[in-house]
């Protein structure tokens, strides 16, 4: 998928979005922590598993899932995740990320932030459950999925945190600890 550029005013929006959820955190020092992030929003986090079919299976079927087609064919979940090769979700009806466990954790730290993205952007609520014609299209997919991807990256990074410390510092290898 083709990286995209955010509008401005888009990036601007998203930032203030993650400003907020870091000033409702108290301005925490670095590494953000995640599950504080999840618990402001009251989000849940949950692991699946591509290559147990039997723990994906528990897992959807566990779900409540909105739309009426996944109610009546409860594989079509699973089957979407195996399809799109999926490596996390975020289900909104459910405030409920779902991570796959067969990547190596390092990842899940990014994922969960991407995911959290989507919870924090809030025109993404209304789309999340692709319902529309304007929703399936793979423009605005992409440009979901790079929203949510800018949104992680300035949560893990404390907004312009990062970068002022960074640019305000001497360059030094002490500073990799």
């Amino acid at each position: 998928m083709k990286n995209l550029l955010l509008k401005p005013r888009t990036a601007g929006d998203i930032e203030a979005q993650v400003a907020k959820v870091i000033r409702g955190l108290g301005n925490p020092e670095p590494p953000i922590e995640l599950s504080l992030v999840r618990e402001l929003f009251n989000l849940d986090r949950g692991y699946y598993s591509t290559n147990d079919h039997g723990l994906l299976r528990e897992t959807v079927s566990r779900l409540k899932v909105a739309g009426l087609q996944v109610l009546m064919r409860p594989t079509l979940l699973a089957e979407a995740v195996r399809a799109m090769s999926l490596r996390a979700l975020y289900l909104p009806d459910q405030k409920r990320i779902l991570l796959d466990n067969d990547l190596p954790p390092i990842k899940h730290r990014w994922n969960e932030a991407h995911e959290i993205g989507h919870d924090i952007i809030p025109w993404h609520a209304g789309m999340m459950l692709g319902d529309s014609e304007k929703e399936l299209t793979r423009s605005c997919h992409a440009q979901m999925e790079a929203e949510a991807n800018y949104a992680a990256g300035r949560l893990l990074f404390l907004g312009k945190r990062f970068a002022v410390e960074a640019v305000s510092s001497a360059p030094s290898l002490d500073h990799l600890g």
